[in-house]
């Protein structure tokens, strides 16, 4: 369906005296179907603005309500003229027309599609994913995705009103016996219910979902033809870590400094530790903390290894072997952000092939633990 056949529905529709919202619910024109904003469907990027201007023609050239050819509202012939203006101009995503134009999701329908991307099942059995705190029928607006449930990023999304904060790592990864305000979660668990912003976690399922976390990753540090590190049994295509090449074999010393340039800057900045004149092509990564998967990477014959928090004793072992990867230690935090980005995009992806459309931000707050260096 065009654009303008779209809007031909509204008249056709106002015509018969239907209110437009129910017109498009009825007829799923929504943002991310026919009629939505480019953000929400691609293929109206290249819609031809022409389109709309026959569509406004054709409507002057009939008479007013209630004679034989009935002259559309003001509010949709404005709506015509706006929508050929902001198409032209690429501006149809967060207008008055997207608005106009889209269904708000609740937030049982965003986490089930959260739960098809990320499913709760590849979880391994000591997380806590899912939701935290929410009511599955509030509707979801804004959403913020963020690494970390810390202070500084509840804070950031209840200010800015998002209904939904998406979250990596969990809030309460282990049993507790009181959420009473007088501890640190406690206050952040009182402070999102009575904000009414609901709190979901996607760790170690997106730590096994493809794409995820270590997909992200492994394109931030330009790598291609990506594996699972650590397949799941039950589905090789998913599971921990990647595997991958780069386009062209280079020193570590440069390898590491792509790292650095493509990776969020934190205090702890990239650790190095292999000749720096080692020619890298081949490389594994894991996404947060990755020295329990030296024995894999090994076995793997990769150059290089990419992951976060390596402590001394693992890493020294790891070097030991003359034949082993060089390794390249991150941030925990920076080397989960840029998966981030991947939830953003596939959320809005996902809620757009069902109709609805909400406001999504990425958070740049930095939450790595360490805030200085000497």
């Amino acid at each position: 369906m065009t654009v303008a056949e779209t809007y031909r529905r509204m008249w056709v529709a106002e015509e018969a005296g239907r209110p437009h919202r129910a017109t498009h619910r009825r007829d799923t024109i929504v943002a991310g179907a026919p009629g939505g904003c480019p953000r929400h469907n691609p293929q109206l990027a290249s819609v031809d603005p022409a389109a709309l201007r026959g569509t406004r023609r054709a409507h002057r050239r009939v008479g007013g309500r209630g004679t034989e050819n009935p002259t559309p509202s003001l509010a949709l012939r404005l709506a015509l003229h706006s929508a050929e203006h902001l198409l032209a101009a690429g501006r149809i995503h967060g207008s008055k027309l997207c608005k106009l134009t889209s269904v708000t999701p609740t937030l049982a329908d965003v986490i089930a599609v959260l739960d098809r991307l990320y499913d709760p099942a590849w979880a391994e059995s000591w997380d806590a994913v899912g939701l935290v705190t929410g009511d599955p029928d509030q509707p979801v607006r804004r959403i913020l995705f963020a690494v970390d449930p810390m202070r500084a990023v509840v804070d950031e999304a209840i200010s800015g009103e998002y209904d939904l904060l998406v979250t990596h790592h969990p809030l309460l990864l282990r049993g507790v016996n009181s959420v009473a305000a007088t501890t640190p979660k406690g206050r952040v668990v009182h402070d999102l219910i009575r904000s009414g912003t609901a709190l979901h976690v996607c760790h170690t399922n997106a730590d096994n979902a493809n794409p995820g976390v270590s997909d992200a990753l492994a394109a931030a540090v330009g790598l291609q033809d990506t594996r699972p590190l650590k397949p799941l049994v039950s589905n090789p295509e998913l599971g921990g870590g990647r595997i991958g090449t780069l386009t062209a074999p280079e020193p570590l010393k440069d390898f590491a400094r792509r790292v650095a340039e493509n990776l969020p800057s934190t205090e702890h900045g990239v650790r190095v530790s292999g000749d720096p004149s080692r020619m890298i092509e081949t490389v594994a990564v894991v996404g947060g903390a990755g020295d329990s998967e030296f024995d894999r990477v090994r076995a793997a014959g990769v150059d290089a290894y990419v992951t976060a928090d390596l402590r001394h004793h693992p890493a020294t072992e790891a070097r030991a072997y003359d034949e082993g990867p060089a390794l390249v230690d991150v941030a925990h935090w920076a080397s989960e952000w840029p998966w981030l980005r991947d939830a953003e995009r596939l959320l809005v992806k996902g809620l757009a092939e069902q109709g609805s459309t909400v406001d999504t931000h990425v958070s740049t707050l930095r939450t790595d633990a360490w805030n200085l260096r000497l």
